[in-house]
């Protein structure tokens, strides 16, 4: 069966993934559109902070050693908890 609040939570963590790993996307709009899915009930609150949990612990620690070394990723990751945690 379709499962909604899935749906939707992967498609927050999969903006936020995208953005941390290449920052194409306007972080205020990440923002907005997790706001949105959360206000209308769609997702629950506290599924934002281990969305970001988990994105941190697949698409940042494992970039900002060697091999990688790719420590923009944390800075749009931190960019973008700060301004969800707003």
């Amino acid at each position: 069966m379709f499962d909604v609040n899935e749906c939707y939570y992967r498609q927050v963590k999969g903006r936020v993934a995208s953005h941390v790993a290449r920052g194409g996307d306007r972080p205020e709009a990440i923002v907005k559109s997790a706001r949105t899915i959360v206000g209308r009930g769609d997702l629950k609150a506290e599924a934002l902070p281990r969305i970001m949990g988990e994105v941190e612990s697949e698409s940042v620690r494992p970039f900002l050693g060697p091999p990688w070394n790719q420590p923009e990723r944390l800075g749009r990751f931190n960019h973008l908890k700060c301004l969800l945690e707003a």
